[in-house]
């Protein structure tokens, strides 16, 4: 066998194989044996069937099997010891030759799009931003105040006001006002102050048994969603002239707990919180260490965001169009791939960045990093390390961790990003951006 490669330019090849019969004759009659001894035919017992009507019938679906399989494993044998680095599969130029016989010598040209090259120089990368939400001591009122509301109590009341929870049952009317049968029908629960301004009004002061008529623009967008993917799925229309009646079933409102030990204790139970002081000092750093975690993840799409901007990336896309869209099976999925196509570029130039700076920047995780981690992780959740049992329970939950292979290799991806993303903090000078309640300003750091 022989495979010889033609550069038709940077990004695309044709390898052509060539084949003898010397290369394909032993697996051949090997197969047609063993075909021999699976098949039954009328007069012949399973595995008594001689092989020459055995070649008679078989030999061609024989002949293509092996012969498909010889050269993709060729194939991917050459590309493999020749380090070429290549997109999608590559794409047979010329069928199986209807006059194949046993005997012959055949000829393969096949097309590939290979991985661009290009080098990245993070020294280019200008005006990256990095925004910083301070932590001040209105943001910290609220974080409070939001626990307080988390772990008070609710109550009946019998008239609504801004801060009341209703529970309503939702039932779609027919056109005279009545409930419609099989119209649209849920039950929910909202705080009306979350309500838009529109709409905030209608719910206040009102009482449990009362009701609401609201047309179909004015449903809250959380409501009209939740509706339209119920009814997408049972493929019902969509009409515009609908109309719905929010029936109150309980006014509710929220007591906060106490600003006491019993609070604290809630919020942080393996914590000794004994003030409120110490709660808002909690609180704040738990914010900012939460900030600083999202200020970074911005940052990080930004870098990626300048990068696909400004280093070229070209991609062989008429190979990259004829292999993707070759495996449409109707014309709908062919028209969903044509539209998909430029996000999917997109996506594949991503790729292919983030390789590259793995390669440049020697990044891996390998399989004893994995372990030591998720053992890390699991002592830490359990508390106790050095208790031998516990030790031992540990070593078992690794160990099965270790055998699901699509966990760790989901795990060693996320420690690779972050190990890239600590390139992204070493290499690149953020704009950073400080935003506060009543201010954006932005410094060099």
């Amino acid at each position: 066998m022989q495979i010889n490669r033609e550069n038709i330019d940077a990004l695309n090849i044709i390898l052509t194989v060539q084949i003898v019969p010397a290369d394909y004759t032993e697996k051949f009659n090997k197969s047609i044996k063993k075909v021999g001894k699976e098949i039954s035919l009328p007069g012949f017992r399973k595995g008594h069937v001689p092989e020459g009507l055995v070649r008679k019938q078989y030999w061609k679906r024989v002949l293509i099997d092996e012969v498909n399989g010889l050269v993709n494993d060729e194939i991917n044998k050459y590309l493999t010891d020749n380090h070429i680095e290549y997109l999608g599969q590559p794409i047979a130029q010329n069928a199986w030759d209807e006059e194949l016989q046993l005997g012959n010598e055949m000829t393969f040209k096949f097309e590939l799009g290979l991985n661009p090259s290009f080098d990245i120089n993070f020294s280019e990368l200008k005006d990256v931003e990095m925004a910083k939400i301070q932590v001040d001591e209105q943001m910290i009122d609220e974080l409070v105040n939001a626990r307080r509301q988390k772990f008070g109590k609710e109550s009946s009341v019998d008239v609504s006001t801004e801060q009341s929870v209703i529970e309503v049952f939702l039932h779609e009317l027919d056109v005279s006002g009545g409930l419609l049968v099989g119209g649209y029908y849920t039950t929910t629960a909202f705080q009306i102050m979350q309500l838009p301004d529109a709409l905030r009004t209608r719910f206040i002061g009102i009482k449990a048994g009362e009701n609401v008529v609201l047309q179909l623009s004015e449903l809250p967008e959380w409501i009209s969603t939740k509706m339209f993917k119920e009814e997408s799925t049972k493929g019902l229309m969509r009409r515009e002239d609908r109309a719905f009646e929010f029936k109150i079933h309980r006014v509710l409102i929220n007591e906060n707990a106490e600003l006491d030990e019993a609070f604290f204790k809630l919020c942080y139970p393996s914590k000794e919180i004994k003030t409120l002081e110490e709660l808002r000092e909690t609180i704040s750093q738990e914010a900012q260490a939460y900030l600083e975690h999202e200020a970074n993840r911005g940052f990080f799409a930004n870098v990626e965001k300048k990068l696909l901007e400004t280093v070229q990336i070209e991609l062989p896309e008429a190979f990259l169009k004829k292999w993707l869209f070759g495996k449409a099976e109707n014309e709908n999925e062919l028209k969903n791939m044509e539209e998909q196509f430029p996000e999917w570029l997109l996506h594949t130039k991503k790729t292919l960045l983030l390789e590259k700076i793995r390669k440049v920047h020697h990044i891996d995780v390998s399989l004893e990093e994995v372990k030591s981690e998720i053992r890390s992780i699991y002592g830490r959740n359990s508390g106790t390390q050095d208790d031998e049992h516990n030790s031992a329970q540990i070593d078992r939950i690794v160990d099965s961790f270790m055998r699901d292979e699509k966990e760790v290799t989901q795990f060693r991806e996320r420690k690779i990003m972050e190990k890239i993303h600590q390139v992204y903090l070493k290499e690149v000078t953020p704009t950073i951006k400080i935003i506060t309640k009543e201010k954006e300003t932005t410094a060099i750091s």
